[in-house]
């Protein structure tokens, strides 16, 4: 299990990762268009299929059910913690709605934390 001082340790490397990031998002820029494949070429991003006032969402898992709506499952937690907030007030929500590009309606909290001495004491992400 990760140590609260391990983690924080991993978190001073993110500056590194995100120049590196950067590096590579600007050596794909100078590939030629037949580096990519056709089916690449086609897609184009929607912008933000899922928002709520006052919670920042992350790690969106979609999954269609039979009739075809799509249900998704996310992490979220209220922006009034701020972006560490993940770390102790995260939970599981689900939504859903009839096409993958949304509107979608909140159904509910699926996990949230229950506190010391649960598994799910911390952090739901």
């Amino acid at each position: 299990m990760i140590t609260r001082r391990k983690f924080v340790g991993l978190l001073a490397a993110l500056p590194v990762a995100s120049r590196l990031g950067r590096a590579a998002e600007g050596a794909a820029a100078e590939l030629p268009a037949e580096a990519f494949s056709e089916f690449s070429k086609h897609l184009k991003p929607i912008g933000r299929i899922l928002e709520l006032e006052g919670f920042y969402v992350w790690c969106i898992a979609p999954i269609e059910d039979a009739a075809g709506r799509t249900h998704v499952f996310f992490s979220r937690w209220p922006s009034a913690k701020g972006m560490g907030g993940w770390i102790n007030s995260s939970e599981i929500a689900h939504a859903v709605a009839d096409a993958p590009e949304g509107p979608y309606r909140v159904v509910g909290t699926v996990l949230a934390p229950r506190g010391p001495g649960h598994w799910d004491g911390t952090t739901c992400h």
